[in-house]
């Protein structure tokens, strides 16, 4: 790069910004960082290059010059590009994971809710008939009982799996 200007190297518009931050950083004393500054190479394949101008003084502090570099990020950018893109589609997946679980879950609570919540109530109301038509014979009765007593609490154990598997917070 010896001896060549930013025109010799760069394309035009890029030579021109170029020169217009180096001339700001000569006049101000500022330092000027660009930590992304995408522009084709010399195949022109798409590039990233981090650069930073930092004004060089003398001993008494006067602006004597500019010193700068540029690093090719090209290879990191396209690596945090990748990452970006693997952990979109790990939300994505992610969320169709939830979403089975969800839909699942939904099948499961209507399916014990549905066939196995109206089969204990029919064992209740059997058990009901059962105890009504004994005619007061105390050991059927009793049988009636503990089998409408079985079926509810096999239904309070329905219910609270149903509780679990349908979180009122959802």
């Amino acid at each position: 790069l010896i001896g060549k200007t930013a025109y010799d190297v760069l394309p035009q518009k890029i030579a021109e910004d170029f020169q217009r931050t180096s001339r700001q950083v000569l006049d101000e004393g500022n330092e000027n960082v660009v930590p992304e500054y995408a522009m084709p190479d010399k195949n022109g394949n798409q590039i990233v290059i981090s650069v930073v101008r930092v004004p060089y003084r003398d001993s008494n502090g006067k602006i004597i010059g500019m010193v700068g570099a540029g690093i090719d990020i090209t290879a990191i950018k396209m690596a945090a590009n990748l990452n970006a893109d693997l952990l979109k589609e790990n939300r994505t997946l992610t969320h169709g994971l939830y979403k089975a679980q969800e839909e699942e879950r939904s099948h499961l609570a209507r399916e014990l809710h549905d066939e196995l919540g109206q089969w204990l109530t029919a064992i209740q109301a059997e058990a009901q008939v059962i105890f009504n038509s004994t005619g007061g014979q105390s050991k059927i009765q009793d049988s009636a009982q503990s089998i409408s007593k079985s079926a509810s609490s096999v239904h309070e154990v329905i219910r609270g799996m149903l509780r679990h598997l349908r979180p009122s917070m959802l």
